[in-house]
């Protein structure tokens, strides 16, 4: 017969209907025009096959499985894209929900994806097929119960479809004739697979030894085996449910922990908790978890689960839901059930509806079962289904003394409370994208990035008097790639050509760059709110019109309510402006700090930034405590009136998609003509090793072939020669050059090409800590240029790669513990006196925090119960640590392929010039250098060292006093003289050495090598000095205390520092000496501690 089908049904089939009657049509998409042929037929409905398509949807593709197209059940839809798939499987639930009568606005079905569709069962079931002594596994074909010979499956992981035709051979022996099915489960990152027959016992003793002589790479077990998860680890048997899709379980999991909405002091229910892994999640962030589980197998392996992964606050119930949960004593805060795909039983959910909790997390694989019991659980408990939200208008720490709130915090909020994204609007700047986009990734919930603009009220280039200084706000949201980088050059040219008081776009500067943006109206400092409240509805309309003229669907009108009459009446202006212009309208809080609590700590973040005090009346202040990321309900219930520009906060954030590449990229360095980077880098080196080398010998031949062969590899041979050039430069313009730091003096390569002056072989430095396969990452060479030429050298860059592919980079001051109570005592007007003392039983201790000064000082312990101290520390606890101030990176320098605004923002930066301290203007990146890092770009550190100029100061008074020309690199490393200075702490003015008590730790040790030099400024830090290992060292030298190495194997590594373990490559060669790491392996633990 001929149909044409409609909506898709859950399982894959497409409707139609013939004379009244449905029929569920396989192979068909909604849409399409099919040749099908009738396969069942019942009462209430039939089942056809399409057999030929006559109008193709253009959503159809050629399924890539050659056993889908023969009928093979084992999965559906591979006929459909897979973003296809999941719009088609979003409807599938929107319908099933409004069947029972679940009002859900289809839009708020969050579909979450996987990157790649292919490869993610971890488990499978197969039938076994006996033809003519021969044996075949396989699925049942759809709808039937024939089986379907398979030696591949697309959707299954390699190691189950490896030991298919393994476990087949294997059941051809006469013995395991009983053998109808096999199960097989991988545990993910391992070679364990586990196996089992049906029926149950069915398999003769030695089936499994028969298939894995033809799999030896698998390690084959029966009884159970052990999958991570999340970091934890659980044992798996084969007849424990487990979620199949082990990438899609992690997301499932963090979005059911989100939901659930736990603090750490919640009293949790996890209905049909199977062997606990969501249990174990659950667990981490709630005091109490009851898991209730019917199966015995189940209950068994999630109490040892449990006792193997630390979570004593689970105690397993066995039994039926609807037995268990009665007999619970106490509230119940949250309710988490995870039910078979037949869902629950009335009872069950009768039961558990009366256990009253605050919410109800429901897991479901079965949009017909869930919207049933979703709506008995709504008739039974009085619950609503909670509709997603997204914060669209925000502010953090980098709207500097304006907003309180770390993007850490944010983010957290946003997964905790189930938000699917969360934007960073921030005034002007877009300093903290990056973190956003980060952290928010790593959460689970889409990053939106953003910035509260400021449009000047005439041109951007006019800068005159109040008519310039207060600009209009407009919120720019980004949608895509296009739209990130054009807010990038409406955030630069803001700052750089619009600076007035505040960084400034225009009108027509933004009507050029509004591709791949969303405008949201703004606060009442927007145009369309201003001209509102000054009665001008008509002028409120014509700029609305001008900016949809500009952004077509993607403006939209603003409507906030933080308790304020004006809001209300420009919420009804906006409300009338929307029905006759068709801008929709969206729901924003203008949040300035995370939770309601911290407002107080708000308001003197603003006294900061006015320098003002709290008592002062007239100062600029919010009006109230409802500037906070509110949670999706308490925005549901404010804007009840508005239940569409609620609902738009999830539209305007499923239009946002950015994805930001953060793969290496490295300036183009131009080699000579016929050379890559690679060969023309060999050649250098070459040339530098035999120079540094006269008599090359084996061990630094197969040293520099070892850390060639990883530069090559990771394509970091540019990096070299970039990094040689403006050296090179700088030696032969007079510039003086550092003998090299940190990682990089651990290369023979950098030695050679004269990027560092110490030979690495000499002085046991190992490469790996600078650069390995195991720790995929951007080499960092820091260079020390002298203070009075290293702008020299900065320029040289400039011209070699275009002054507008370099740049400096921003850096934030924040506020220490010491300065936070002086800051927070001023704005609170805590006398003077009083909050000096305060702030000076702060112990002056590197990484000092309040919460750790209050444990460490009685005295300022006992302060906190005082009620106007226990008020100052309370708020400083809150401010400690926020951006306070941006300046420009001592060091730092981005370099990029690309001009630099293809990549990040600009700003203006001012320094002072050598010539009479005049400024001297320049540009520097709007992110801190580790942003600058993460986004794969090339990052320099050009310290300017004021060392570097006495010592060349000292050699030209030598050669024009003396007539003496001296070549540091011929002084002797074990000069007496110098060594008798070091003992005597003479070192004012010696770089590291200079400050007094590293001068006392030079008395003490009385140094006689060079080592000993190294050593000295190696413990002189926190942890050494506070755990004891210096007095530990200076007694061993001095023969005082007997060496004891902790191994014998250890000595050779430990003689050097007698016995105590000083430098990080001692713990990198510890690992690689006892645990045999590669030094790779090694430096990766290294990081990690």
């Amino acid at each position: 017969m001929q149909l044409t089908v409609g909506e898709l049904a859950h399982g894959g089939a497409a409707l139609a209907r013939v004379d009244g009657r449905v029929v569920f049509v396989e192979g068909a998409i909604p849409g399409e025009t099919v040749e099908a042929e009738v396969t069942h037929r019942r009462k209430d409905f039939w089942r056809a096959q399409a057999t030929a398509v006559l109008e193709p949807a253009p959503t159809r593709i050629d399924p890539l499985c050659p056993y889908f197209k023969t009928g093979c059940g084992g999965c559906q839809l591979q006929y459909l894209a897979y973003p296809e798939q999941l719009a088609q499987k979003r409807q599938v639930l929107d319908r099933q929900l409004q069947r029972a009568y679940v009002e859900f606005p289809i839009d708020r079905i969050d579909v979450l994806g996987m990157d790649d569709p292919w490869r993610y069962r971890l488990r499978g079931e197969f039938h076994v097929l006996r033809r003519a002594g021969a044996v075949s596994l396989g699925f049942y074909r759809k709808h039937t119960y024939q089986t379907l010979p398979i030696d591949a499956c697309l959707i299954h992981v390699e190691a189950i479809e490896r030991a298919l035709p393994a476990f087949a051979r294997a059941a051809e022996d006469p013995a395991a004739a009983r053998v109808t099915a096999l199960q097989f489960t991988w545990a993910p990152g391992t070679s364990d697979l586990l196996w089992s027959p049906y029926p149950p016992g069915s398999a003769d003793p030695g089936f499994g030894a028969r298939a894995a002589g033809w799999i030896p790479e698998l390690n084959l077990n029966d009884d159970s085996i052990g999958i991570e998860d999340a970091g934890r680890h659980f044992r798996v048997r084969p007849e424990a449910f487990v979620q199949v899709n082990a990438r899609q379980r992690d997301v499932l999991y963090q979005r059911a922990v989100a939901l659930a909405q736990l603090s750490g002091r919640e009293r949790v229910v996890d209905a049909y908790a199977g062997i606990g892994m969501l249990t174990a999640r659950l667990a981490d962030h709630a005091t109490d978890i009851i898991a209730i589980e019917e199966s015995p197998y189940a209950v068994r392996l999630g109490e040892l689960n449990m006792q193997l992964n630390g979570c004593g606050n689970v105690r397993y119930r066995r039994g039926r839901v609807e037995d268990a949960a009665p007999g619970l004593e106490g509230d119940v805060d949250v309710l988490v059930l995870d039910p078979p795909r037949a869902g629950c039983a009335e009872a069950a959910i009768e039961a558990m509806a009366n256990l009253r909790p605050r919410h109800v997390v429901y897991i479901s694989c079965d949009p017909s079962t869930l919207a049933r019991d979703v709506n008995r659980f709504c008739a039974a408990g009085r619950y609503t289904l909670v509709v997603s939200f997204v914060h669209l208008h925000t502010h953090s720490e980098f709207s500097l003394l304006d907003g309180a709130s770390r993007v850490s915090e944010m983010v957290r909020l946003a997964a905790e409370t189930g938000m699917p994204a969360i934007a960073l609007t921030d005034h002007g700047v877009l300093y903290g994208a990056v973190d956003l986009y980060l952290q928010a990734k790593a959460a689970g919930i889409n990053p939106i990035i953003g910035q509260e603009v400021y449009v000047a009220t005439r041109s951007r280039h006019q800068k005159e008097g109040r008519a310039d200084r207060d600009p209009y706000h407009l919120i720019l949201l980004v949608k895509n790639l296009e739209g990130y980088r054009n807010l990038i050059q409406l955030s630069s040219l803001a700052h750089l050509e619009g600076y007035y008081y505040k960084p400034r776009i225009d009108k027509a500067l933004l009507a050029e760059h509004t591709q791949g943006l969303i405008a949201l109206s703004s606060c009442l400092g927007g145009e369309v709110a201003s001209r509102l409240l000054e009665g001008d509805e008509a002028g409120a309309e014509q700029v609305a019109r001008e900016y949809q003229r500009m952004f077509g669907e993607d403006y939209f009108l603003e409507i906030q309510d933080h308790g304020m009459e004006e809001q209300a009446r420009v919420n009804e202006g906006l409300a009338r402006l929307s029905q006759r212009t068709g801008i929709p309208l969206v729901a924003t809080n203008d949040s300035h700090y995370t939770r309601k609590d911290d407002a107080e700590a708000h308001d003197i973040l603003l006294c900061l930034q006015t320098g003002t005090v709290v008592s002062d009346q007239k100062r600029m202040r919010f009006h109230n405590d409802e500037f906070y990321l509110k949670t999706p309900a308490e925005m549901a219930e404010r804007f009840r009136a508005f239940p569409e520009a609620f609902a738009n906060t999830v539209r305007i954030a499923e239009r946002c998609h950015l994805e930001l590449d953060t793969k290496p990229l490295l300036p183009r360095f131009e080699v000579p003509h016929g050379q890559t980077a690679e060969t023309y880098l060999r050649r250098l080196v070459e040339q530098g090793l035999k120079s540094r080398y006269p008599e090359l010998g084996q061990v630094v031949r197969d040293r520099f072939e070892m850390e060639f062969g990883v530069i090559e590899a990771m394509g970091y041979a540019p990096y070299f020669l970039i990094v040689s050039d403006f050296i090179d430069f700088a030696r032969q313009n007079g510039v003086a050059v550092g003998p090299g730091r940190g990682s990089a003096a651990g290369s023979i390569i950098s030695y050679a090409l004269g990027i560092t002056t110490l030979d690495p072989i000499q002085h046991g430095l190992i490469f790996e800590r600078f650069l390995n396969r195991e720790r995929i990452s951007m080499p960092d060479i820091d260079v020390d240029f002298d203070d009075r030429n290293r702008d020299r050298v900065i320029d040289y860059v400039g011209q070699k790669y275009g002054q507008d592919h370099v740049a400096q980079i921003i850096t934030f001051g924040t506020m220490k513990a010491r300065a936070v109570i002086r800051d927070v005592g001023r704005a609170l007007d805590v006398p003077l006196r009083e909050v000096d003392h305060l702030a000076k039983l702060v112990p002056p201790t590197l990484n000092m925090t309040l919460d750790k000064a209050i444990q460490m000082v009685p005295e300022l312990a006992q302060a906190e119960k005082d009620p106007v101290y226990e008020r100052l520390l309370k708020n400083a606890r809150k401010l400690e640590g926020l951006v306070r101030h941006a300046s420009t990176h001592a060091a730092g320098i981005v370099i990029t392929p690309e001009p630099l605004q293809h990549y990040l923002p600009l700003q203006a930066s001012i320094t002072r010039g050598d010539k009479n301290g005049q400024e001297k203007r320049a540009v520097m990146t709007q992110y801190e250098m580790n942003a600058v890092q993460k986004i794969g770009l090339l990052k320099m550190d050009f310290l300017g060292l004021r060392n570097l100029s006495v010592i060349e100061d000292a050699l030209q008074n030598l050669a024009q006093t003396r007539g003496l020309k001296l070549d540091l690199s011929t002084i002797p490393w074990d000069d007496p003289a110098t060594f008798r200075l070091l003992q005597a702490a003479d070192t004012n003015g010696v770089f590291q050495l200079e400050s007094p008590g590293l001068r006392r730790l030079l008395q003490d040790m009385r140094p006689t090598t060079f080592e000993d030099i190294t050593a000295a400024i190696a413990l002189f830090r926190p942890g050494p000095l506070e755990g004891g290992l210096v007095d530990q060292y200076m007694k061993c030298k001095h023969g005082e205390q007997e060496i004891v190495y902790p191994l014998p194997q250890l000595e050779p590594i430990l003689k050097e520092t007698y016995g105590v373990i000083v430098y990080q490559e001692q713990v990198m060669q510890i690992a690689s000496q006892l645990a045999g790491f590669t030094l790779g392996e090694a430096d990766v633990l290294r990081a990690a501690m």
